[in-house]
């Protein structure tokens, strides 16, 4: 029955009353749930409530291996972007969808002796294939082709491919000389 708030609530006005009164709403804000979905990541927090008008507050961050997390999003491939200073305007349960961008690995080579290998692209992201094309020097072959310890897959002669992992790659190139043989002939000379 005042500006303030402090007296008691009206909640019904008897048929004798006379006079002319003022009466004042008290509103409370509506409090509505928000489900997160992590977009093929992991997501601790699975939902939360928010007050109307007030702002969404921490919002939980996901994880993705290979990914880096660009925050949570209204829709699952675009959408507005929601964050923690955003002030709630919804009016029913909200979806959150995680926003992901790959992250881009460096691919460097480590060890090889006795021959040229190329690597077409220097930086690659996860689940990528990266190929490696190699010349060995005169007199060797390839023997191993390894990245981060790993065997690549040979597709053909010198040519080898390997799935970038979610991590920066070394690759590896080892050789093995190749061997000749020598027939002497009953007059001393080679065959």
């Amino acid at each position: 029955d005042n500006s303030s708030f402090s007296g008691s609530a009206v909640t019904s006005i008897s048929t004798t009353a006379m006079g002319e009164k003022t009466y004042y709403a008290k509103w409370t804000p509506n409090t509505y749930t928000v489900n997160f979905n992590a977009n093929g990541g992991e997501v601790a927090t699975t939902s939360t409530s928010v007050i109307f008008d007030t702002t969404y507050g921490t919002l939980p961050t996901p994880t993705r291996t290979g990914y880096t997390f660009v925050g949570w999003y209204t829709d699952s491939v675009n959408g507005n972007k929601v964050e923690n200073s955003t002030t709630v305007t919804i009016t029913d349960t909200q979806a959150l969808y995680a926003h992901w961008e790959k992250i881009v690995y460096n691919v460097t080579l480590g060890e090889s002796l006795h021959g040229d290998v190329n690597i077409p692209t220097a930086n690659a992201t996860m689940d990528d294939t990266v190929a490696v094309i190699i010349t060995p020097d005169a007199g060797y072959a390839v023997d191993t082709v390894t990245f981060n310890g790993v065997a690549a897959t040979k597709v053909s002669e010198n040519n080898y491919t390997f799935t970038m992992p979610a991590d920066d790659a070394v690759i590896a190139v080892t050789y093995k000389k190749i061997p000749y043989t020598v027939t002497l002939l009953n007059d001393g000379t080679a065959a």
